[in-house]
């Protein structure tokens, strides 16, 4: 008997060069080796909304090299795609994809280019960027405390992984961080926990921890240690200070 041939599966779908427009972005799917002229940049879109002022403008051949999103792809799991999409730069595989495939990509795009925003604030021109924003514009806000004099906060991620922390604001003379505005809330990966440290190296003269003087704890002038008694150097011995108690003292043993 002879053999049945198996039947060649059917070619994929080849779908036109679109617009999706997904969660305020216009997203061109299909091949292209730039983005169109009739359409932004994806960089530019995500930058240039509202709620995501925080962020700095990643250079394209930042996210284009390969090593800067070395290990990224346990968080990513299209991360060729999902960085095609970012540089606009589609392969020929963009052809075939569905929109509800371009949009499961674009959820990925805004998860790799946070976590490549956190490397990129600590190079040359993404420390230029921040300390732009930090400083100039204040768009981080100002420390809270009294004694810190309204000093410009900075962004923070308590941790590198996605999905744990939120993003928190480090005071740079109080060393102390805060909880951002209620309605930011971006991942604390997106900033990572390296910014400060670098961004206070690469700037000393904004960094004001050794000038920062807390609020005197006193009472009438007299400084008190830190379990609430006054402080050693401040104690006096009765028989040196107190005459009276001396007197009464002697009065007791006289009248005896």
């Amino acid at each position: 008997m002879s053999e049945k041939k198996k039947e060649a599966p059917p070619p994929p779908q080849k779908f036109p060069h679109r617009i999706v427009e997904y969660d305020g972005f216009k997203l061109y799917a299909g091949a292209c080796n730039h983005c169109p002229k009739d359409v932004t940049p994806w960089i530019y879109q995500f930058c240039h909304k509202k709620e995501n002022n925080w962020f700095s403008l990643v250079q394209i051949d930042y996210a284009l090299d390969i090593f800067n999103c070395y290990g990224f792809d346990y968080y990513v799991p299209n991360l060729l795609l999902a960085k095609e999409m970012i540089c606009d730069r589609h392969c020929r595989l963009w052809s075939y994809i569905t929109d509800e495939d371009v949009k499961a990509i674009h959820d990925q795009a805004k998860i790799l280019y946070g976590l490549l925003h956190a490397k990129w604030i600590c190079t040359i021109k993404g420390l230029s960027q921040m300390k732009r924003k930090i400083i100039k514009k204040e768009r981080y806000g100002q420390c809270p405390r009294v004694c810190c004099k309204q000093n410009a906060l900075m962004p923070v991620g308590i941790s590198p992984v996605p999905n744990r922390h939120g993003v928190k604001l480090y005071c740079s003379r109080c060393s102390d961080i805060y909880n951002p505005p209620s309605h930011k809330k971006y991942d604390g990966a997106f900033f990572g926990p390296a910014f400060p440290a670098t961004f206070l190296i690469t700037y000393p003269d904004r960094d004001y921890r050794y000038s920062f003087k807390k609020f005197p704890y006193q009472i009438f002038g007299f400084r008190l240690s830190p379990k609430g008694g006054m402080s050693p150097e401040m104690r006096a011995l009765p028989h040196s200070t107190n005459n009276h108690r001396d007197d009464l003292i002697n009065d007791e043993t006289a009248k005896k």
